[in-house]
């Protein structure tokens, strides 16, 4: 038979290399989608154990701290506040998150930092067992001048492209309903 481009042999006679290939491919993703079921099972134990500790941290933005010193004005202020314990807590959390960056696709403006001190709590739901699926983002607020909702939720549909890779990609994100201004 005649040679192939740059001297490989022609396809039909590697096929026997390529379906022993295939073979052992399909046994290590048997193997690695095994193994996800048992990280799985790990992490949602963490994540239980995690709860804990951010119910302990809610509880604990939630407090106002009373301060003989402090305003009576700027103590009752802080009081309607969503972190009256640590005022401005999630606007810095956010600005040192490494997801944000200013004028980038996730920025924080100005006109930003004003509604979000009034943010109580940030959360993530995945949508499935699986955690494959997406998962929701619940960003929670008190009682403010700017918008009438409690919560804002965002879901972030994702999927993997190809069983090689194994990146999420984001194919939709949606707003479970929109803001009441």
């Amino acid at each position: 038979p005649a040679m192939a481009p740059s001297g490989e042999k022609p396809a039909e006679e590697h096929s026997a290399v390529v379906a022993e290939l295939q073979k052992l491919d399909e046994k290590y993703f048997e193997f690695r989608e095994a193994m996800s079921a048992e990280l799985l099972k790990t992490r949602k134990s963490f994540l239980e154990k995690q709860e804990a500790l951010m119910r302990k941290r809610q509880e604990l933005l939630m407090q106002a701290e009373e301060d003989e010193d402090m305003d009576a004005n700027v103590a009752a202020h802080a009081k309607t506040l969503g972190t009256p314990g640590l005022p401005g807590y999630w606007l810095q959390v956010l600005q040192k998150s490494p997801d944000v960056d200013e004028g980038g696709a996730v920025a924080i403006y100005d006109y930003d930092e004003t509604v979000l001190d009034y943010l109580s709590n940030i959360r993530s739901e995945w949508l499935d067992d699986t955690w494959r699926t997406g998962f929701r983002m619940v960003w929670e607020f008190v009682p403010n001048p700017y918008f009438e909702n409690k919560e804002l939720v965002q879901v972030f549909h994702t999927n993997t492209h190809s069983k090689y890779i194994r990146e999420f990609a984001v194919e939709k994100l949606e707003m479970v309903e929109p803001i009441k201004w």
